[in-house]
């Protein structure tokens, strides 16, 4: 699962800023919250802090992205 949910948030203008032997992948988007990934968890992160923490799962990342407006409308699936 975490193959797609890479897919989609690199499909959808996300860069991936991660360093080598790190933990969590990290994903970067301008104007919206940081996004980490590992083995377990998905992440949101903003200016305070993470704000939001997921199961490793494509619907339930697509479905708070929506919520809290945080994915474009025109985004690609």
């Amino acid at each position: 699962m975490t193959h797609k949910v890479i897919e989609f948030l690199k499909s959808n203008g996300y860069k991936e800023e991660s360093e080598k032997g790190a933990d969590y992948r990290t994903f970067f988007k301008e104007g919206v919250s940081t996004i980490d990934i590992n083995k377990d968890e998905i992440v949101l992160i903003g200016e305070q802090g993470d704000w939001l923490h997921l199961p490793v799962n494509y619907y339930s990342l697509l479905g708070a992205l929506i919520h809290h407006r945080q994915l474009a409308c025109d985004y690609v699936a």
